[in-house]
């Protein structure tokens, strides 16, 4: 226990005032300069050749007459009570090790500032050596929220899910956290992550912390049961009070939607306030899409178009002139459908042919004349073409077998080849074609 008693007294002795602004980047070498040297570099030769029990005296000299000589003598500290604590079998003698390396981060930050860095190493390396002690739980969820309060969205990366495990250590070992304290803190974690994520322009690492951000969801889902009724009763309320409350509401609609909650109109009404301040196009899709379902039209037709002003790819402008074009053909608008679908298959969307084709067979019966067989038939030709124009053989194969029969153009002295109108809303030139 003696050097956890030593390093103790030199904190003490030291004091801990964290008010420093120098950044110990400059040597400052004490009056006995010659001794500090004599100290600094013995320690440091010990370092290099891994004798980290005998490093001890003449580093804790450094810390007592020249605490503040170079930001070196602490990354040094480090590198002897860690290398220390991970060789150590004894878990006393081992804690007194992590417990001086404790010190060693609050010395630097007390000398040195360096805060932002070193409060993040601390909460890093307190995890490390103490995850397992339900008893360092709640000392550990204080260093973590120190060191977030601190860095923010520029705290290590890997320090997000050890801060979102604490959280977790902490519901399970102590029970102090209330659900909604716990969606709060993943919440903060997350909209951090998210502005790393906005702010990383390298491919690999904005797919390291997309991952981080799966893993942090993955805790909070072991950690509480999110189903429908409790994120209603924790959120809803506070949604109801002040539907301009855009974080209440961004937090329900993405945990509903996770929790596949979708069907709760809260899940819907929360969306559309966070779009008023927060336009986004999956948003905009998933709020049309469910309008859709409920049978809103009319919510839905808003939304989707909002979607395709947003829309930055030529992909998702077309699914949505699709989703569009489905809307008015259910409303019987099928000349303004086809405009829609055609749109959408400028853009590369080729499906959209399909539904057209399925317009134009469906409107056998509406634009039949009764007159001809070929030219009421004609429209399956026209049919045809669309599924053509999709690459769809198994709605071409259907479509061809309700062509006109070559009797039946025969005996209305036609021949395959012949160009034929088909009237009604189609309103297209096609070629004559006999099904067999």
């Amino acid at each position: 226990m003696k050097t956890k008693n030593t390093l103790v007294a030199i904190a003490l002795f030291l004091g801990f005032a964290f008010s420093a602004s120098a950044q110990c980047k400059e040597w400052k070498w004490p009056e006995d300069k010659s001794t500090a040297e004599e100290k600094y570099v013995l320690h440091n030769d010990l370092i290099k050749n891994n004798q980290y029990a005998q490093a001890i005296a003449p580093h804790q000299w450094l810390l007592i007459n020249a605490p503040d000589l170079q930001s070196a003598i602490y990354i040094n500290g480090e590198k002897i009570y860690s290398s220390l604590a991970d060789a150590e079998k004894d878990a006393v003698k081992k804690s007194v090790y992590v417990d001086s390396l404790m010190i060693i981060y609050d010395l630097r930050m007390q000398y040195c500032g360096e805060e932002g860095y070193v409060s993040d190493r601390k909460a890093l390396m307190a995890f490390k050596y103490n995850y397992k002690d339900r008893t360092k739980a709640e000392w550990l969820l204080e260093l973590f929220e120190k060191s977030f309060e601190i860095n923010g969205s520029e705290m290590m990366d890997v320090n997000f899910k050890y801060y979102m495990t604490t959280i977790q250590l902490n519901k399970f070992y102590n029970k102090t956290l209330t659900e909604e304290q716990i969606l709060e803190k993943y919440d903060k974690i997350q909209n951090a992550l998210d502005e790393k994520l906005s702010n990383e322009s390298d491919p690999k690492k904005a797919k390291k912390i997309r991952a981080l951000k799966d893993d942090v969801d993955d805790i909070l889902t072991k950690t509480i049961d999110l189903n429908c009724d409790k994120v209603k009763t924790i959120m809803g309320p506070k949604f109801e009070a002040n539907p301009e409350d855009t974080d209440t509401a961004e937090k329900i609609f993405a945990w509903m939607l996770k929790g596949k909650c979708t069907d709760e109109p809260l899940w819907l009404e929360s969306g559309k306030a966070v779009f008023k301040v927060k336009p986004d196009y999956g948003l905009a899709k998933n709020i049309a899409l469910k309008s859709k379902s409920n049978d809103d039209n009319e919510s839905a037709k808003y939304y989707f178009q909002e979607a395709l002003k947003i829309a930055q790819t030529n992909e998702d402008k077309g699914e949505t002139l699709i989703n569009l074009g489905h809307i008015e053909r259910e409303a019987g608008r099928k000349v303004d459908a086809r405009v829609l679908y055609r749109q959408a298959a400028d853009l590369g969307a080729s499906d959209a042919y399909t539904y057209i084709g399925y317009m134009y067979m469906q409107s056998f019966e509406i634009c039949a004349q009764k007159v001809s067989k070929v030219e009421d038939r004609a429209v399956f030709i026209a049919a045809y073409k669309m599924f053509q124009l999709a690459g769809n053989a198994k709605q071409m194969a259907e479509a061809k077998k309700q062509f006109p029969s070559v009797s039946e153009i025969f005996e209305e002295t036609k021949k395959e080849g012949d160009p034929i109108r088909v009237g009604c809303w189609i309103n297209e030139a096609v070629t004559l074609q006999a099904r067999d």
